[in-house]
């Protein structure tokens, strides 16, 4: 899984290793191995050629001018060498949001793309709210007034002499900052009004009532996209668990577009990228069989995705268990026994495949925490050390005290990477 990130005129890359991780546990005094999903950070640095040697009088990496899907994949091989990896042995697919540069990196690599649906739901909304012109008003017309109120030295006093909330204006790289805003203006409404009522104000608002009406009726109408875009971006959500809240989007928009009471009355919402059918989907047949895969439906999966997900299978599945299957007598008793075999070496012939997730909203949680890092008194900080800091705090779970010291203490030729 990885991304990118601009930040003053620095393009970092993040890498995430997606995996099940065997665990050992005990039970009942017997002890047991269960598999735990691990998203460990590899790196978050300046794209650029990876070192592996490290060196402390210079950066463990060399910023490029180069900005294209071959410096990407360079990237990748770099940071996976680092860690004595090869990215394609070990790699299943690849996680990342559907622009052309990630599809041609999967290209280029022979793994197949999954795709974020958040991205995917949020290219969709956007063009719901678009299509629908009425919508895009009082979205428009509620920036506007929300925006007065931030934009000079009186409003915003006269605003916080009234109420404690403060005004909330939409991200354009998000579309549930659109819902947020209606939201919040709903609730301090009336405090603005109160506010414009003084002499010194200058805000610009539609006191109307059917103003306030469609903002209600449109905040009702996007709190259902609202409940879907954070159920999709929970930790460890897999593809299948995204997938089933999309069509469960779907189907209750499908059973209330015909209803005149309902909020969801000629939507305006199309599944257009959010489908298998489109351009941001080159490896369709691999998603809908990962999908299948962890639902544990291997028996509806056709030979399309059985034959994409080729790669998921157990690898200790030979033709010598073939031919021992073929060898056992057949007797009634032991006729049963082979039949029951092969029916648990079907349902269990593909791996794990719960690391497959759905989104990238873990990368995205990292870039929120890279920019309380990278704050206006921090923009003068090495690459190395932004990394280390992100390093240290995304992966706290594999380092202890025990380990600080031990770095402390030793000397940097005997630093390894474990």
């Amino acid at each position: 899984m990885y991304d990118g990130w601009t930040h003053d005129n620095t393009h970092y890359i993040g890498v995430f290793a997606v995996y099940m991780k065997k665990i050992r546990v005990f039970r009942n005094n017997e002890e047991s191995f269960v598999e735990q999903l691990a998203i460990p950070l590899l790196s978050a640095s300046p794209i650029g050629q990876y070192v592996e040697e490290y060196d402390t009088e210079s950066l463990p990496f060399q910023e490029t001018t180069e900005f294209n899907s071959t410096a990407d994949v360079r990237q990748l091989e770099s940071v996976f060498n680092y860690f004595h990896l090869n990215v394609y042995e070990w790699a299943v697919c690849q996680i990342a949001d559907n622009c052309s540069t990630n599809r041609r990196i999967a290209k280029l690599m022979e793994l197949p793309h999954v795709g974020c649906l958040s991205h995917k739901l949020h290219l969709d909304i956007n063009d719901m709210i678009t299509k629908d012109k009425r919508l895009e008003t009082v979205i428009e017309s509620i920036h506007r007034t929300i925006k007065s109120c931030k934009t000079s030295l009186v409003n915003p006093s006269l605003s916080r002499n009234v109420t404690s909330l403060s005004p909330v204006i939409h991200n354009k790289t998000r579309w549930s900052g659109k819902y947020h805003m209606l939201r919040r203006y709903i609730k301090i409404r009336n405090s603005i009004i109160e506010a414009d009522s003084c002499e010194d104000s200058t805000i610009e608002m539609n006191k109307s009532d059917c103003c306030i009406r469609q903002a209600e009726y449109y905040e009702k109408l996007l709190e259902y996209f609202d409940i879907a875009t954070n159920e999709i971006q929970k930790r460890n959500a897999t593809l299948h668990d995204c997938r089933c809240v999309t069509d469960s989007l779907i189907e209750i928009i499908d059973s209330k577009t015909d209803e005149p009471d309902s909020v969801l009355f000629n939507c305006k919402f199309k599944q257009t990228r959010r489908s298998l059918h489109g351009s941001l989907s080159p490896d369709s047949s691999f998603e809908s069989g990962v999908a299948k895969i962890q639902s544990k439906g291997i028996g509806l999966m056709t030979d399309r995705e059985k034959a994409a997900c080729s790669r998921l299978k157990y690898s200790d599945l030979n033709e010598s268990t073939m031919q021992e299957e073929q060898d056992v007598s057949s007797t009634f008793r032991e006729a049963i026994f082979k039949k029951r075999r092969r029916f648990n070496k079907a349902r269990h012939s593909y791996i794990n495949c719960n690391f497959i997730l759905g989104t990238t909203a873990e990368i995205e949680r990292l870039w929120s925490v890279a920019k309380n890092i990278l704050s206006t008194n921090r923009k003068a900080m090495e690459p190395l050390l932004f990394e280390a800091i992100l390093f240290l705090k995304t992966n706290h779970s594999y380092w202890d005290l025990d380990a600080v010291q031990l770095a402390m203490t030793s000397p940097n030729e005997d630093r390894e990477v474990s």
